[in-house]
């Protein structure tokens, strides 16, 4: 949804320190869930939460055909 919003107002996108709590946020959930980042089952989330995290760092249209 805040990707969608991003792409009519740039100026919403969430800034450095958002995005690094996120991130914290994320691994501990993570964390606690699987109890630990190794295996098939963590991985995999760690994967689906880096790459939702990702969207977050596209800015300009170039950032988007970088993705592509």
């Amino acid at each position: 949804m805040w990707r969608f919003i991003g792409i009519w107002k740039p100026e919403r996108l969430p800034t450095f320190p958002i995005i690094i709590l996120l991130i914290v946020c994320g691994m501990a959930i993570i964390y606690s869930q699987h109890r630990g980042f190794l295996g098939r089952d963590g991985g995999t989330s760690l994967f689906v939460i880096a790459l939702g995290l990702k969207l977050m760092e596209i800015k300009t249209e170039r950032d988007l055909y970088l993705i592509n």
